[in-house]
């Protein structure tokens, strides 16, 4: 069980990234392609801000673009915390 001591502020979310593969639809992506959008677990979400309303939640998977966020590390674990409008989609 994670008991976590951070509470994201506002329009940030606290995310645990998911490695993207070499593969992308079974086929392995050529030397110098661009990558696919970085995915990551929402694990804590801010309340939102009065011009920002907070879609996430946690348990969700969240689309967000390459070098977005700041690594925190609890407990030797390395999480991302992004803004609200760092993210670009949600995998469904």
């Amino acid at each position: 069980f994670l008991t976590l001591m951070i509470r994201p502020a506002n329009n940030k979310i606290l995310t645990k990234v998911i490695p993207n593969p070499n593969f992308v639809d079974g086929l392995e992506l050529p030397e110098g392609a661009k990558p696919p959008a970085q995915r990551a677990k929402v694990i804590a979400a801010g309340a939102g801000t009065q011009d920002e309303v907070m879609e996430a939640k946690a348990g969700d998977i969240v689309l967000y673009s390459q070098g977005a966020g700041s690594v925190i590390v609890i407990d030797n674990e390395e999480y991302l915390m992004l803004n609200i409008r760092d993210i670009i989609g949600f995998d469904e």
